[in-house]
């Protein structure tokens, strides 16, 4: 499993460090003035944990949240324990915690099936655009396509063996 991390400060441009991220990271964590969170950044096909810096949809942080990891969003200039309380968010972290465990979501995801996740981020980001019908039929496509790959077959297969799956992306 493969986690690149990059670190950057508020007078860099973002773009430009991703683009840096070795091809082989399967998922990329962002640390911004040392405040790394959950968001709902895209990294072509690969999972992104990051900074939140700007009015992304809490709704959709809590989706890709809900769907990849157990726990772990902290945005800046909101009150975190009301927003815990609302439900946008599922915890609060102290600074000194807070990295190491976004490294470990970093670690979760980075074990799933990557043409799965790769998909789900697609259904996600593309489906949000279309009317619902549209989005069903899009999201059926994705899971036939996935669904035939080797990397399925690998999942099913491990849990019939009771084994953990090796993933390949094929």
């Amino acid at each position: 499993m493969s986690v690149e991390i990059i670190r950057i400060s508020k007078n860099e441009n973002l773009s430009e460090k991703l683009s840096s991220a070795p091809e082989s990271a399967r998922v990329v964590v962002v640390v911004i003035e040392g405040r790394p969170i959950v968001t709902s950044l895209k990294f072509p096909n690969k999972p992104l944990i990051g900074v939140l810096k700007c009015d992304v949809s809490l709704e959709l942080i809590n989706f890709f949240h809900l769907c990849f990891a157990d726990k772990s969003v902290k945005i800046e200039g909101l009150e975190a324990q009301d927003l815990a309380k609302s439900g946008l968010i599922n915890d609060v972290f102290d600074s000194e915690s807070l990295e190491s465990h976004v490294i470990g979501i970093a670690e979760k995801i980075a074990s799933l099936a990557p043409l799965a996740i790769s998909g789900f981020l697609e259904a996600v980001n593309v489906g949000m655009k279309m009317q619902l019908e549209e989005s069903l039929v899009f999201e059926a496509q994705l899971f036939s396509k996935i669904l035939a790959t080797r990397d399925a077959a690998e999942g099913i297969n491990a849990f019939l063996q009771k084994r953990r799956p090796h993933f390949q992306a094929s």
